[in-house]
């Protein structure tokens, strides 16, 4: 007969190993305090989890870096290891610390990598994440200036918030190296507009995101300012039938014996294909023929595959560019 102590244990084992993974709050914040919205001295108490668990579960999360020198965020999918140790928020946000690495080209950094999680607390309506002085200071690697540390907050703002489970997110920094995160001003934090007056919690903004729109608008942008180096960022590695993007040169002397494209419009509405991993738009735009007439044609499609980001088909891009 089996034992039933063990099978006892089995079943709690295995219950106990199922929880990072439910939708209850609690397995993503399980240790994280909560304060009222103006209780600033619950800063000073750290709440990063500090157990000694051991199970772990997989949680899959996107994180936000920058694409190209843009003042943009592009989406990275990660698959973190979450423990007892660990919450998913501090994971990102370490994550955007050490920054884009083995990513390939493009991607940058928007942190001082001696940025140090002070703490991470869960307020009534919002999360809290505060990070040390350094993140004020630039790094002999990076300049980073008032535009970066915009961009910085917003990743944290974006990567979060694509979790789901929180809608804002205020960032706070420990300037005295005394274990107190205090607000920042707009001026400190990279938004300008608001001079002398203090960050509050910021909610998700999609404005800085690469979408897929704003990749086909800065992708074609470069090709009406015959700037090719920038559009290779742009273009996949890959397209679906597996044809691979030809070398820089090779694409510069293509698309300049095509017609000039000199302006473009999206029509609404994009197309994905069943697995997501491709997507038309559909585009009207002019160009110039070689007699210098302008030539407009309508309901052109588009299609972007995606890699790490979306990019556009270069076998698409020139069919476009090359019709009658």
């Amino acid at each position: 007969m089996r034992n039933p102590r063990r099978r006892l244990l089995a079943l709690t084992l295995a219950l106990a190993c199922c929880l990072p993974l439910c939708g209850c709050q609690s397995s993503f914040y399980g240790v994280s305090e909560r304060s009222g919205d103006d209780d600033l001295s619950g800063y000073t108490k750290a709440i990063l989890p500090s157990g000694e668990g051991t199970a772990s579960a997989k949680i899959p999360a996107c994180v936000y870096y920058r694409y190209l020198d843009e003042d943009l965020l592009a989406p990275v999918d990660y698959e973190f290891s979450l423990t007892a140790q660990t919450t998913i928020e501090e994971m990102i946000v370490q994550r955007l610390i050490d920054g884009p690495q083995d990513l390939g080209q493009g991607f940058g950094s928007l942190f001082n990598p001696d940025t140090k999680i002070v703490q991470i607390k869960e307020q009534n309506g919002y999360l809290s994440v505060t990070l040390s002085s350094e993140f004020l200071q630039d790094s002999e690697e990076l300049d980073l200036g008032a535009e970066e540390r915009r961009l910085a907050i917003l990743s944290i703002v974006n990567s979060i918030t694509e979790l789901g489970n929180h809608s804002r997110v205020l960032v706070l920094v420990d300037k005295q190296d005394n274990g107190t995160g205090t607000r920042l001003t707009g001026n400190e934090a990279g938004f300008t507009q608001l001079s002398v007056s203090t960050l509050e919690p910021l909610s998700r903004d999609v404005s800085v995101l690469l979408t897929v729109q704003k990749t086909v608008e800065l992708s074609l942008m470069a090709v009406v300012e015959r700037d090719y180096d920038t559009l290779m960022g742009y273009l996949a590695q890959a397209d679906f039938d597996g044809s691979t993007l030809p070398d820089a040169q090779t694409v510069s002397d293509s698309l300049s014996s095509c017609k000039t494209l000199v302006s473009f419009s999206l029509q609404e509405g994009i197309t994905l294909s069943a697995d997501g991993q491709q997507a038309t738009v559909t585009l009207d735009y002019t160009c110039v023929d070689s007699s210098g007439l302008p030539v407009e044609t309508g309901s052109v499609p588009l299609r972007l595959v995606r890699e790490s980001i979306w990019k556009l088909s270069y076998a698409s891009l020139l069919a476009g560019l090359s019709q009658p």
